[in-house]
């Protein structure tokens, strides 16, 4: 069987973490893990027990065949469970930076999870849905960084746009 090493390319990894998540594969001590986009031993853990459920050989390496089974299963549960399809609005790649005054769609989804993290803070006012990277998401975004021990700047990067991502994603939970 041929191989594909999709354990190497942080984006098939997130894929790879997503879809075990949302099968239930991808826990550790009844503990959902952080989706890192690092193909490490809690990952490889999940493919293997994932694999030898699928009656697939476990390597913890997501070959052809456990790609494919992956695949199928997650449709059949998003099917079954009727899931609305995931939507990236995000760049994938590293080093990602958003500029003051950068006006597009991620922006407003920025201002918007910011809105809805900040719901319960009397400190937050509530951010104007404009979509430009202006003084005023600047001022949010720094306060959300330091909130989170990440710094006190106003850098909209990758591991920011992240870390809005999975304290909105951990709200909208808790909401349920």
């Amino acid at each position: 069987m041929s191989y594909i090493d999709l354990t190497n390319t942080e984006n098939y990894v997130l894929q790879i973490q997503r879809m075990l998540r949302d099968i239930n594969y991808y826990t550790y001590d009844d503990a959902s893990l952080g989706i890192t986009g690092i193909y490490d031993t809690p990952t490889r853990i999940a493919v293997m027990r994932f694999q030898e459920d699928m009656g697939i050989k476990p390597s913890g390496k997501t070959d052809i065949e456990t790609w494919e089974a992956l695949n199928s299963v997650h449709q059949s549960v998003l099917d079954e469970n009727n899931y609305p399809r995931a939507v990236f609005l995000f760049p994938t790649r590293s080093g990602y930076e958003i500029l003051p005054e950068t006006e597009n769609g991620v922006i407003y989804t920025i201002q918007y999870m910011l809105n809805e993290i900040s719901v319960n803070d009397e400190r937050t006012e509530e951010l104007k849905m404009t979509g430009i990277y202006d003084a005023q998401t600047q001022n949010a975004v720094k306060a959300f960084k330091q909130r989170h021990l990440m710094g006190s700047s106003s850098q909209l990067d990758t591991a920011t746009i992240n870390r809005i991502f999975d304290e909105y994603e951990s709200v909208i939970s808790s909401d349920e």
